[in-house]
């Protein structure tokens, strides 16, 4: 990924009033606005090394893969001299495994510092993971999903992008504070694994979730904090059985400073729900092409806990590291990056008897953007 000094102005209402870093060819620009088309290719090599994970055997499997997708970004902008906006995006994904899919497919209006944005997008990233060449998370956890032994939880249940669910928000940039209001209304089971639904039987005919996820930000020089919370409205919209599981309540708070070539991230998640709480730690460097991260999560299982069936936690800790070449062979937009990732799960139920964990993997990748 193409990383960027992450200034606010730059990364809020401005970035609505402009192209995306890939919409690098005009094919229109005229009084009427501008439509351009670009996009960029990524292909990854990689190697990972893991333990079963069904945790019957100490058997490790190695694994080695190839993969990537091609992305093709269409972009329209129509602008007012009174500052009246209307940006559309939509991003569309050939993957190398032969299926096809969206990113973004949304239209944002607006005028000078505000804007409304409806359709399938991310919203505003409260855990980012700097430059994550490759980071996944060992054991039934999962780095997007609720696991069976655990959640490693990133304050984006209501960020967007869900499989059966739209978006709206609203958007306002005031100089050195911003804020935004998200909401995402569908179904979001998605966010829970299919190994979960199926151990837990949910129940089919839930009512569809509603999401609203405020966010406020402040930059101060070349540092920036923001707070966020995202909180789930709609009862019986998780059913396992008889009992209601909907509601949830999640909260974030997240650091960054970035100056030059160094970018530092700080990012806390701790979400409030039913038989749980889970709370997730990040720390992320990036200098000169040089990445580090770390990350920590932990749930804590109530008794009667609707999945586990007691009380106790499960603990996961992940690093990688991370380095970009740029330009390569004097071609500008050609990167490649190289990343490697240790994980490891620990059982921590009282008299459990399930074993401690760990996988590794490392990944070469050509990303070219056009």
């Amino acid at each position: 990924m193409k990383t960027l000094n992450t200034k606010l102005a730059a990364a809020a209402i401005a970035v609505a009033t402009s192209f995306t870093a890939s919409a690098g060819i005009a094919i229109v620009d005229n009084d009427r606005g501008r439509f351009a088309i670009g996009g960029d290719v990524e292909f990854d090599f990689d190697y990972r090394s893991q333990k079963n994970i069904d945790f019957e055997s100490g058997v490790k499997e190695t694994n080695y893969g190839q993969g990537g997708r091609i992305l093709l970004d269409f972009d329209g902008l129509r602008t007012l001299d009174n500052g009246t906006f209307l940006h559309m995006n939509v991003e569309l994904l050939a993957e190398t495994n032969g299926n096809a899919a969206i990113d973004n497919a949304f239209l944002a209006f607006g005028q000078n510092e505000w804007k409304i944005q409806a359709g399938r997008y991310e919203a505003y990233d409260m855990f980012p993971k700097g430059q994550d060449v490759f980071l996944e998370t060992t054991g039934n956890t999962s780095d997007s999903q609720y696991g069976e032994y655990g959640y490693f939880y990133q304050m984006k249940e209501a960020r967007g992008r869900g499989a059966d669910a739209g978006q709206l928000m609203y958007a306002y940039q005031a100089e050195d504070l911003y804020f935004e209001l998200g909401s995402v209304v569908g179904n979001r089971e998605d966010f829970f694994s299919e190994t979960v639904r199926n151990i837990a039987e949910f129940d089919a005919s839930n009512k569809d979730a509603f999401y609203l996820r405020p966010v406020i930000a402040y930059q101060a020089g070349d540092f920036r904090i923001s707070a966020a919370i995202e909180h789930q409205l709609i009862s019986d919209a998780f059913v396992i059985g008889e009992k209601d599981i909907s509601k949830r309540t999640g909260y974030g708070l997240s650091g960054n400073y970035a100056v030059d070539s160094l970018e530092l991230n700080a990012n806390f998640a701790y979400m409030d729900a039913v038989d749980e709480k889970n709370q997730s730690l990040g720390l992320t460097a990036l200098y000169n092409g040089f990445g580090l991260g770390y990350f920590w999560g932990e749930t804590k299982f109530d008794d009667n806990h609707w999945l586990s069936g007691s009380e106790g936690k499960t603990q996961i800790q992940t690093g990688y590291v991370s380095y970009e070449i740029a330009d390569v062979m004097a071609v500008e937009d050609f990167f490649v990056y190289l990343g490697a990732y240790y994980s490891r799960f620990e059982d921590k139920f009282e008299g459990s008897t399930e074993p401690n964990i760990s996988d590794a993997g490392a990944r070469v990748r050509l990303k070219y953007y056009f």
